[in-house]
């Protein structure tokens, strides 16, 4: 987000069409679509559980592999989430892929970022709702919330004027995926 200014600018235009200078309320979730989109793209390039365990119940071939019961799979969130066969330009910060219009044309297996949906291997099919993350509407609601407050008050800048987003939210593998150094921001509060 800080990378991109004009981004900034369509939230601050969403958040000040639906909540003037008030807080946001559960209620007003629905007309923060532009937040949520922001969001959604930021758990696309960035999705925090980048991988999804599942054991296999019966003995398939995937591949010309044969794979045993019990045996340990993985989906790849993402890689499946930087996919060009499913993301157009996968590399780039747009939030416009969630918006009405262009998130009906997303896979719906293509972007799991709450380990929802279903993948189909063969003939078997992996359901993934009722695994899913209990949290799912609680963290989008919060999220979306704290995005709009954030938003409402400043501007983010990168501390580092000409940092490349790679420099700035280069990103490690532990439990789940986080940034690899500390990211550093100036919050300038707006006039």
């Amino acid at each position: 987000m800080a990378l991109h200014p004009d981004v900034q600018a369509k939230m601050y235009q969403n958040v000040k069409d639906v909540l003037g200078d008030r807080l946001p309320e559960y209620s007003d979730f629905a007309e923060l679509h532009y937040i949520q989109a922001v969001f959604e793209e930021i758990l696309r390039m960035y999705p925090p559980g980048y991988s999804i365990p599942k054991w296999v119940a019966e003995p398939t071939e995937i591949g010309g592999y044969n794979i045993g019961p019990q045996m340990a799979m993985y989906i790849d969130v993402r890689s499946l989430h930087m996919n060009p066969k499913h993301w157009d330009q996968p590399l780039e910060f747009r939030p416009e892929r969630f918006v009405k219009g262009n998130r009906e044309k997303i896979h719906s297996h293509a972007f799991l970022p709450f380990s929802d949906g279903k993948i189909i291997v063969n003939k078997w099919t992996y359901c993934l709702g009722p695994r899913s993350c209990i949290g799912r509407r609680f963290a989008m609601v919060e999220a979306v919330c704290i995005l709009t407050m954030i938003v409402q008050k400043y501007t983010i800048v990168p501390a580092k004027p000409g940092i490349t987003e790679e420099e700035l939210v280069e990103a490690k593998l532990a439990l789940t995926l986080t940034p690899k150094n500390p990211v550093n921001l100036v919050f300038k509060k707006r006039v």
